[in-house]
């Protein structure tokens, strides 16, 4: 599997498989997904469709170094992924089953493809909208 990358905010991400990963290159994607896209990582920790952790894809470690990067300040209906091209300028990546439980295609086609989170995981991690309410005069004591 080719080096995937996540695109977000004019910044490149660059993520590998776990066997792949250069020596200092080793953070687990795991506690960065935890901590800043948990409902992403409820998800994840549930999948089964390939042999291995859904945390060992190299999808999964581009996403942690960009959660790292932006933190709580990421819109993930922005972020896109891409991946390796041959010579020829044939795409060599696509997601694997794991990784196809939370990725979409989001674009283009053949080596232009572009993957991006799912719809449902998207609103499930966007901040939730205030449902407003009305303030009543009791709700402050007079002074």
């Amino acid at each position: 599997m080719p080096d995937c990358e996540a695109m977000y905010g004019g910044l490149k991400f660059v993520g590998r498989n776990a066997a792949e990963r250069p020596q200092g290159d080793k953070a687990m994607p795991s506690v960065n997904i935890h901590s800043y896209a948990k409902a992403l990582a409820d998800v994840m920790d549930k999948l089964t469709e390939e042999a291995r952790n859904s945390y060992a894809c190299a999808e999964a470690q581009a996403l942690a170094k960009l959660l790292g990067h932006f933190k709580e300040n990421t819109d993930f209906a922005k972020i896109t992924f891409t991946g390796a091209k041959s010579d020829g300028g044939r795409l060599l990546w696509q997601p694997c089953g794991n990784c196809a439980s939370w990725l979409q295609q989001g674009g283009g086609w053949g080596p232009d493809a572009q993957y991006k989170l799912k719809d449902s995981i998207v609103a499930s991690l966007s901040p939730q909208k205030s449902k407003g309410f009305k303030l009543q005069k009791d709700d402050f004591p007079a002074l």
